[in-house]
């Protein structure tokens, strides 16, 4: 039975605290977590969809949906709305609108957030790789690949034979790109 690895880079509670904190001062961002637990608690909500061309080529999209439905068909889950505190009095929600402002919060504030805590721990490890390919460059030649024996076993077969099963995995060579982020340079000044 493999045992799961937890790197946890002290970082756990300071992510805990930022969101925590982003649910009590930023209300887009409490009203979509909270609409989250909605959608995988109670379903689906009903949402209300306009599409207007205000003139050739140009059309505005409106999506809203109702406080005053979204509490009233959320059953008896548990956590009703408790990050937001929405009320049926709460009104119409511009959901385009609010996703656009989530988004600058995630790419912007987010973004460097979590950058700044699980970036310094990744980049030694992306160095220890990166030094890993290079040293097997020059032992074999570009192109070369990396690969990590995961496990070996040898059974015995017919006439002396012997059989063995490896199982590998071929180690990144840019740690960063594995996981979707690219590195730029900064320049000497």
């Amino acid at each position: 039975m493999d045992t799961p690895v937890r790197w946890d880079t002290g970082g756990e509670k300071m992510f805990d605290d930022y969101v925590g904190n982003l649910e009590k001062t930023n209300p887009t961002y409490a009203f979509f977590a909270d609409l989250r637990d909605f959608v995988q608690h109670c379903g689906l909500p009903v949402g209300h969809m306009q599409r207007k061309e205000t003139r050739a080529g140009k059309v505005t999209l409106t999506v809203t949906t109702e406080a005053s439905w979204l509490v009233e068909n959320c059953g008896n889950w548990r956590r009703t709305w408790r990050r937001s505190g929405l009320t049926k009095d709460s009104g119409c929600f511009d959901l385009v609108a609010m996703m656009k402002d989530l988004r600058q919060l995630l790419i912007e504030d987010f973004g460097r957030f979590t950058a700044s805590i699980y970036g310094p721990p990744l980049l030694g490890t992306h160095n220890f790789f990166a030094m890993l390919d290079i040293d097997a460059a020059k032992a074999v030649g570009d192109g070369a690949q990396m690969v990590l024996v995961e496990s070996f076993e040898s059974q015995p077969g017919q006439k002396g034979a012997v059989h063995f099963q490896i199982k590998t995995s071929v180690l990144p060579r840019d740690i960063f790109k594995e996981v979707g982020i690219t590195l730029t340079p900064i320049p000497a000044q």
